[in-house]
């Protein structure tokens, strides 16, 4: 591109990620908190909207598709991680972030989670449980707590759908979890996760206030906020405006005598002796003991910034990307096509 054709970049405030649309939820919705921590989170990072897909399913989280500008696409139910999948595929470099709720991603979505998760894919996923299906008007969800009734009295008597250990076990390299209520923890967590070269899991409670925020309720405001501990709390450090320097920060922190190159700080990694986020097998057993007892830790769970992003193995140095090929490289040719049709005799 020569000097003439270069244009002034511009700088992103949290309202250029906003739309005119309205996502009808409800005041209060968590959902909405999180819309809010994304746009700031977005801003920080001065990401262009047209460099962001935003993918989502099924639910009050798929409305979220609404109020963010960004390329958006509204899938079927429990269709996000496969949708995504295919569009961090055919262009790396795209920022996908998916958002999906407990339900979308653990119910009818849970083996395609599981296909997601073990692929070490480069996009954030955003898991906004809030323990209930609040558009269908507060049935109980695949993660709904044994001992947290309905509005209505319902009571589950089938254990809950672990999101955070299933995402342990089956191989992102990023798990954290979040509160809707806790913007500033929030927006940095959001931040990592786009940031991080890998499967980003980010589940965040996120209270449903119409359905499931009553004073019996295990996902209301009021439990996590009685609940919640602090984990190794995360700030994103000397991220540059221009992208997409961002993505190639090379800052050597100091981490249990290791060097990352992970722009992070951990913020109070001292107020919890012991505790390595960079150990899987330690942060499972960790998230274990707190999940017994009911305790909600906020903070970066895991996180491996060693493990090679799947694009990175799907294309060789050489290659172009699938969205930058011409309609007819994409298809086979006669010959390659008998080829692959002899296979089947």
């Amino acid at each position: 591109m020569s000097s003439s054709d270069q244009t002034v970049k511009k700088s992103y405030t949290a309202d250029d990620y906003s739309t005119e649309n309205t996502a009808n939820l409800c005041p209060g919705c968590g959902h909405l908190l999180i819309v809010r921590a994304l746009r700031q989170a977005l801003a920080e990072l001065q990401i262009p909207p047209e460099k962001i897909n935003l993918i989502a399913g099924i639910g009050c989280s798929g409305k979220t598709v609404a109020e963010i500008n960004s390329n958006g696409l509204h899938t079927l139910h429990g269709c996000a991680a496969p949708v995504a999948m295919g569009a961090q595929l055919a262009n790396p470099e795209q920022e996908n972030i998916l958002i999906s709720g407990d339900g979308d991603s653990w119910a009818i979505g849970s083996g395609k989670m599981i296909a997601l998760l073990r692929t070490n894919l480069d996009l954030l996923y955003i898991c906004e449980n809030n323990g209930t299906y609040g558009l269908t008007r507060g049935q109980l969800s695949p993660t709904t707590k044994m001992d947290s009734p309905t509005r209505c009295g319902t009571v589950s008597d089938i254990p809950p759908v672990d999101g955070i250990g299933i995402a342990l076990v089956s191989g992102a390299t990023y798990v954290a979890r979040g509160f809707s209520g806790r913007q500033k923890l929030l927006i940095e967590q959001i931040k990592a996760g786009i940031l991080h070269r890998g499967l980003a899991y980010l589940e965040v409670f996120s209270p449903c206030r119409t359905f499931n925020d009553h004073e019996e309720s295990h996902h209301s405001y009021r439990y996590c906020q009685r609940h919640a501990t602090d984990f190794p709390r995360i700030s994103v450090v000397d991220v540059e405006a221009d992208y997409p320097t961002d993505r190639q920060l090379d800052p050597e922190f100091k981490f249990e005598g290791k060097k990352t190159n992970f722009g992070l700080k951990f913020d109070n990694l001292n107020e919890i002796p012991g505790y390595d986020p960079t150990d899987r097998n330690l942060a499972l057993k960790t998230w274990e003991d707190y999940w017994t007892e009911q305790v909600i830790p906020l903070g970066l769970l895991y996180i491996d910034d060693s493990a090679r992003a799947h694009h990175q193995r799907f294309y060789g140095e050489s290659d172009s990307y699938i969205a930058d090929l011409r309609p007819e490289e994409t298809r086979p040719s006669q010959s390659d096509f008998s080829t692959i049709l002899e296979q089947f005799k």
